[in-house]
């Protein structure tokens, strides 16, 4: 009897972790693979460079700067130890993000929504996590799709918060 009751408690855990996973997880973006490397890409021109993280951002000449119905305002390819780690899509007007939602509903599911007011849409998945979120405040809409194998290399490498503090620890009195 035991046994029975622990196969049943394995597989309704087991259908639970795959009701967590989402459809049509991405294996790049836009025929870019995660983990190419930024050389054997052309047409990219460099952005800039985020100092605490290493995360160099490039934007793509002439990009399609839509997704579904949804009019891009930027549209950025991360890269990690010159690696393709993750991709940041932009909008500016509610009306754009909603189209931008549309088309990831269609694409991954409806995903999470873990605060019934605010507009904030994420999915876990076995190689990417995925987040859609509208600031009210800054009236912006902003996708993010990051490799979680570079991810976790990214958060490996920065440096701890206490060696922060020591390295900014005022000399003197």
């Amino acid at each position: 009897m035991k046994k029975v009751l622990f196969l049943i408690t394995l597989c309704l855990f087991l259908y639970a972790l795959q009701a967590y996973s989402f459809e049509n997880e991405p294996d790049g973006f836009r025929g870019i693979v995660w983990g190419t490397d930024i050389s054997q890409l052309k047409d990219m021109e460099f952005v800039k460079v985020d100092p605490k993280t290493g995360i160099k951002l490039y934007k793509k000449k002439k990009d399609n700067m839509t997704i579904g119905n949804a009019n891009l305002d930027a549209l950025y390819y991360g890269f990690f130890e010159n690696k393709f780690y993750a991709v940041i899509a932009q909008t500016m007007f509610f009306t754009d993000f909603e189209e931008l939602k549309r088309a990831c509903f269609e694409n991954f599911g409806r995903g999470e929504k873990p605060r019934l007011y605010y507009d904030e849409y994420f999915w876990d998945g076995e190689k990417v996590k995925i987040s859609l979120i509208y600031d009210r405040s800054a009236i912006i809409g902003t996708l993010m799709i990051v490799n979680k194998e570079l991810d976790k290399m990214v958060k490996d490498n920065r440096p701890k918060e206490q060696d922060i503090k020591t390295k900014n620890k005022p000399q003197g009195f």
